[in-house]
């Protein structure tokens, strides 16, 4: 993980932890499905509101406000959020490529 990442300075959970926070969906199989396991929110739904609402997935965009919002839209923990977004991180293109078809589709 890059060590200017906003993560690896406002985590409330060692990394491991944040990890474990994150499965495969069982049902749609590849790195950009990955959903948070309490709850089985998608990753890819999480970071597509917190670029809507940030104006950007960068990590200098999500603040700890836009942590909290995500979390209370999708009614998981700030933790989950960030687990979220750790996945995210590590899985930066392939769900990247999934929001961008999707855009393309609703277009």
């Amino acid at each position: 993980m890059p060590s200017n990442s906003r993560l690896s300075v406002s985590a409330v959970a060692d990394l491991d932890h944040l990890r474990r926070m994150v499965g495969p969906d069982p049902h749609r199989p590849g790195p950009a499905r990955g959903r948070l396991l309490a709850g089985s929110v998608p990753v890819w739904a999480i970071i597509g509101y917190i670029g809507a609402i940030a104006g950007s997935t960068e990590p200098e965009a999500i603040t700890d406000a836009v942590i909290a919002e995500a979390a209370a839209a999708y009614d998981v923990s700030d933790e989950a959020v960030r687990a979220a977004l750790l996945y995210y991180e590590e899985h930066r293109c392939a769900i990247d490529s999934l929001l961008e078809a999707n855009a393309a589709a609703l277009a």
